[in-house]
């Protein structure tokens, strides 16, 4: 078939298919966020403001406020396998505590049904936790959307539910013949109105008082959840067929929806697939896509494609590589969510290596204080709690971004001297480089390459198990890291994975504070990353390049990323490439800055570009596409105003702390993906108006999207088959997902 008509009937199916998906978004059910408590009131119990997009309610009590206050963010638009922020306040020291994820199709509390098993999605569906001394505690805890068919004949495909403390209740769904239990109950949890769901926080003291975890109008208080809310009307808009890097999705579904919020006609937005930046670029040289992004446009591999084909990287955020974690310690037996953890460069790469499976083996060269002499235990020391027995790493099988970034600063940073925690005392020095960690953990039989182990892709594990493993999806990171913390009986527990900020704050991870060359130990936050982008050095393609030894920054985040879209300065761009690509690339910057009518609130862990450095995307967006003789400007001193002020300090409705920075909750709430899942988790991507995720977490299309979204997919194909193949992998629907957890113990950061 002539390529001209490929194109023209991929244009009408394209259309087609993005009015046939938006026109069935119908809106959400009411806000979360009203009815919230008052900003007066949750300072009368030493909380923050209610963050935006969040819910903030108090506990039934006959004195209101005085039995407790809960913050959850976020709560509206959230993803399909998104976590929310809990965050406790005002409750009795050391009160236990049920959370479970429930129905509210039933309008009495005690008939509704709850998540009881373990998924492919939601490794943890119940916990108990406990809050601390003073009353409080922060916990992290996953939605899962499961879209109703009600056409489906299919048996067991919604979340198998029981109304907790009522015993005598079904748990399988099917019978030994294998066919459906009909005492089995199931729910769905989506966005038609018909089957709204909820964080149901339940306080057995509460009430009669006689220990019931069943929810009642006088021991629970309900969190209402709204899945994907769109804010805008993309139906008319063009769209560039792009590829990416894992965590910038989300980005660009928050600039898209701000750039639709007046309709579609003239805008151009990205039609992306998220699987990672070195393959992105590798589809961009072979003309698949028409634009990239990636986090790591500096790394040795990328820049092969940036150098040989003349690619121009153009800055639209900042962001950061985190070295995420869920954990837990112990208390006179009772286990409470891991408080803020600090690592070293070396500490990082001996839990990644494996070399740390134990805190015990953290050792520095001196030991000062008798046998207490572990590294972890005396960085992290919290007076009154035993520190996690066991330590398990979670990372990217595939080319990363974030592996990339963690072996250069692995590798390349000074050695430090650090001080212990308040409660140890003292201060101390690792003798032992990085880089033998690192090649003593992956090649334990020999055969280690020369130098430092660098690169954006891990060799494999001489053998894997349930401490350790490699992923090719951030979804199956998360879940694995999650089941581990799950499965740990014999003492806590904690587990690390690299990611992305943006992707780690979707998944409800806490962020280690890593050691920056000034010798502090720095969480990422809106000002660790715009100061930690300013050891940069930048070069005509428009590329940083991160300084791991500049000590300018004290308060700098050391693995600050630049995000970026890469295109083409090849001279035979079409014009009309160009002008979708600026247009496009226009929106997305003006969406990202504040007082512009496409404003948008930005994902968790995207930080608006410095002015210098937008000024320099900008100039790189009006004279650099397809303009084979531009060399981007080099930014002028860092000015200490930022772009998108909605995302600073100054506005604290909008921000939600953890135990090391914090989080921006307004943000978080762009969920991942902008499609909606289908009855049946785990069996498909989503696809949407704007992205297409590798990770099968995303589900699929409720069934009136079904016929959209293919001829949006389909004319995408019919587009680009001439060019390549396009890879979407899917090898996570062959990964062992584990045994379910029954009884799942607690997870999140401590206040």
């Amino acid at each position: 078939m002539k390529k001209w008509l490929l194109c023209v009937m991929a244009g009408i199916l394209l259309v087609s298919g993005s009015f046939l998906s938006s026109s069935v978004n119908e809106p959400p059910p009411a806000g979360a966020a009203s009815g919230n408590l008052s900003d007066a009131q949750l300072q009368a119990v030493g909380a923050p403001p209610c963050p935006v997009s969040g819910t903030c309610v108090a506990m039934p009590c006959p004195t209101p406020l005085q039995c407790g206050v809960v913050e959850a963010a976020p709560t509206d638009g959230i993803g399909p396998d998104q976590w929310v922020y809990l965050k406790l306040y005002g409750f009795s020291p050391s009160a236990i505590l049920q959370v479970d994820y429930c129905s509210l199709k039933n309008a009495n509390p005690s008939d509704r049904l709850c998540a009881f098993q373990g998924t492919q999605i939601q490794a943890i569906p119940t916990a108990t936790i406990q809050t601390l001394g003073n009353g409080s505690i922060n916990y992290s805890f996953q939605a899962q959307q499961n879209v109703e068919d009600p056409s489906s004949v299919i048996p067991c495909t919604g979340i198998g539910g029981q109304i907790p403390g009522v015993a005598g209740q079904a748990f399988q769904c099917l019978n030994l013949d294998g066919t459906a239990n009909p005492d089995f109950k199931q729910f769905y949890c989506d966005q038609s109105g018909n089957n709204n769901c909820a964080i149901v926080l339940v306080n057995p003291a509460l009430g009669s008082g006689n220990g019931s975890i069943t929810p009642s109008s006088s021991n629970s208080v309900v969190i209402p959840l709204t899945f994907e809310s769109s804010t805008g009307n993309c139906a008319q808009a063009t769209q560039l067929i792009t590829e990416g890097e894992a965590g910038i999705d989300l980005l660009l579904n928050a600039a898209a929806m701000a750039t639709c919020r007046n309709g579609g006609a003239g805008v151009v937005v990205p039609f992306n697939t998220t699987i990672n930046g070195l393959e992105a670029l590798d589809q961009l040289e072979k003309g698949a896509v028409q634009m990239a992004f990636t986090d790591d446009a500096q790394g040795a591999s990328q820049q092969e494609y940036m150098k040989r084909d003349g690619f121009l990287s153009i800055p639209i955020a900042l962001s950061a590589t985190t070295v995420g974690y869920r954990g837990q310690m112990s208390s006179q037996g009772t286990t409470v969510p891991q408080s803020g953890i600090n690592l070293s460069s070396n500490m990082v790469a001996g839990i990644i290596a494996g070399v740390y499976s134990t805190p015990q083996s953290t050792d520095i060269s001196k030991c000062t204080f008798g046998d207490y002499c572990q590294l972890f235990s005396s960085l992290n020391d919290q007076a009154g709690y035993s520190q996690a027995d066991f330590l398990g790493a979670y990372l990217r099988s595939d080319t990363s971004g974030t592996t990339d970034h963690t072996l250069s600063w692995i590798c390349k940073s000074p050695a430090m001297t650090m001080d212990f925690a308040a409660s140890i005392g003292g201060s101390g020095i690792e003798t032992v480089a990085g880089e033998e960690i690192l090649l003593g953990g992956f090649y334990p039989g020999g055969g280690a390459p020369n130098g430092c182990l660098l690169g954006d892709q891990f060799p494999a594990f001489v053998a894997q198990n349930q401490f350790f493993g490699e992923f090719s999806t951030t979804s199956q990171q998360s879940l694995k890291l999650t089941q581990f913390i799950a499965s740990c009986s014999s003492g806590p527990c904690d587990g690390f994975g690299l990611f992305n900020w943006a992707e780690a704050a979707y998944y409800g991870l806490s962020f280690s504070g890593i050691q920056n060359a000034s010798s502090n130990f720095v969480a990422p936050s809106n000002e660790s990353i715009t100061a930690g982008v300013k050891t940069c050095t930048w070069d005509g393609d428009g590329v940083c390049t991160p300084d791991y030894t500049n000590s300018s920054q004290a308060d700098g985040y050391p693995m600050t990323t630049v995000i970026s879209a890469v295109v083409p300065r090849n001279p035979n761009l079409s014009e009309a490439d160009k002008a979708n690509i600026k247009t496009a690339l226009t929106s997305i910057l003006d969406a990202t800055a504040s007082g512009t009518s496409n404003s948008a609130v930005l994902p968790t862990g995207m930080v608006p570009l410095p002015d210098n450095i937008l000024a320099m995307s900008r100039d790189e967006i009006a004279n650099g596409v397809g303009n084979p003789s531009y060399s981007a400007p080099n930014p002028a001193p860092n000015s200490s105003s930022k772009s998108g002020s909605q995302n600073s300090s100054s506005n604290s409705s909008s921000r939600f702390s953890s135990s090391l920075g914090s989080l921006n909750a307004s943000a978080a709430g762009a969920g991942k993906g902008t499609s909606k899942p289908a009855p049946t988790p785990s069996s498909s991507p989503t696809y949407g108006p704007f992205t297409l995720s590798a990770s099968m977490s995303r589900l699929m299309l409720p069934a009136t999207m079904v016929a959209g979204a293919l001829l949006a997919i389909l004319g995408a194909m019919m587009m680009i088959m001439s060019a390549a193949r396009r890879r979407l992998d899917a090898r996570v629907l062959s990964e062992s997902l584990g045994e379910e957890t029954q009884n799942p113990i607690d997870v999140g950061d401590e206040i």
